[in-house]
């Protein structure tokens, strides 16, 4: 789980979800944002480290999380040129905005704004995960860094939104935490939640020393890094034994309140048309089978055999799953797709089922 400095250099959120625009947005930073201190570069030697700035700040409110990202990151070796050279910041247009706060160059007193040309960032939509057969619809930001010399510090600011009406209004938030060795000038991790609502949170890291407080009318919860030397761990060591450097809020209760929230979106009431395509399919089934046992294989069969995999994360799809006839229609969807599928025709025959929301990969970490 361990992170070299350059990692940070265009860290963008991995859960970032409101309707929203496919351009970058230009604005200042949200006034709930506590500024970095300023960076002195008399005192930027050559013990100094890599990374000068990296503050994560996250504010959870009314179903929407924003989370502000400031990095600067300073350009120590010709090597280091390269990984800065391009600045990218990937989000999910149909799950919130991007707004750009600031990049620069600082060299020495000199600020070079690099938002001053007329063409800023350029969009790009690289779909990256087409061989997994899942389009996710991630736009990313991309600036070209002109003029980055040996010793300059890049610092870039920007902010994502996030929110899903599959949530119910539930916000979720999540920081990406490191430890010693690596070092910051200056680096932490916040949070921000109006006091009367209750956010619970979490930290895996070992040495994790969060500062609660709560001030005007907002709690804060924020964590200096880099974090202590982390436990030296074998690398069979059980998932659920692991401390990813990672601190998780949210205002789910529960894993059972994510089960609630969920459960409506996989209601099968009325979602195969009588007379439909779908629905002699199903009469096809009954009539050849009685035994609910050899029913369900029939079932499942047809959704396995019939309708290949293909995840349309775009457009609400990241939770929200397509219906029944969506799916049969076009012959193509994901697991949640496919569950929907697969439950509206057990119900239609008579089968008692149950979807279940499972980690494909977090393993007992989830627990």
């Amino acid at each position: 789980m361990r992170r070299s400095p350059l990692f940070f250099i265009a860290l963008a959120s991995a859960a970032t979800q409101a309707q929203a625009g496919d351009k970058p947005l230009y604005a200042p930073a949200p006034e709930w944002v506590v500024a970095a201190p300023p960076i002195d570069t008399a005192k930027l030697d050559a013990n100094a480290p890599a990374l000068v700035i990296f503050d994560s700040q996250t504010r959870m409110e009314k179903g929407t999380t924003v989370t502000y990202r400031d990095t600067a990151t300073r350009a120590i070796s010709a090597q280091a040129l390269g990984a800065m050279g391009n600045l990218a910041i990937p989000w999910m247009p149909d799950r919130g905005d991007l707004t750009i706060h600031r990049a620069e160059i600082i060299r020495g007193a000199e600020r070079i704004d690099l938002l001053a040309k007329p063409d800023r960032f350029t969009v790009l939509r690289r779909e990256e995960m087409m061989e997994q057969r899942l389009l996710t619809g991630v736009l990313t930001a991309t600036m070209p860094v002109e003029g980055l010399r040996v010793g300059d510090v890049l610092r870039v600011t920007f902010s994502l939104s996030q929110s899903d009406p599959a949530l119910g209004g539930r916000v979720i938030g999540a920081a990406p935490t490191f430890a010693d060795p690596d070092r910051a000038g200056f680096a932490r991790a916040r949070f921000l939640w109006p006091a009367g609502e209750k956010i619970a949170w979490k930290g895996y890291a070992a040495g994790l020393t969060p500062v609660e407080k709560t001030v005007g009318g907002m709690r804060e919860l924020s964590v200096t890094l880099p974090l202590p030397k982390q436990p030296e761990m074998p690398d069979d060591l059980p998932q659920r034994m692991q401390r990813p450097l990672l601190i998780e809020a949210s205002s789910f209760a529960d894993w059972a309140d994510v089960s609630r929230t969920l459960a409506p979106l996989y209601a099968t009431d009325g979602l195969i048309a009588p007379g439909s395509a779908l629905d002699k399919e199903v009469a096809a089934i009954a009539t050849a089978e009685s035994d609910p046992l050899k029913r369900t294989q029939r079932a499942l069969d047809l959704v396995e055999d019939k309708v290949r995999y293909l995840a349309m994360a775009m457009n609400g799809g990241g939770l929200k799953p397509q219906t029944p006839a969506q799916t049969w229609e076009l012959r193509y969807g994901d697991c949640k797709a496919k569950t929907l599928l697969l439950l509206a025709m057990l119900h239609k025959l008579g089968i008692e089922a149950e979807p279940l929301v499972v980690s494909a990969q977090n393993g007992g970490l989830v627990e």
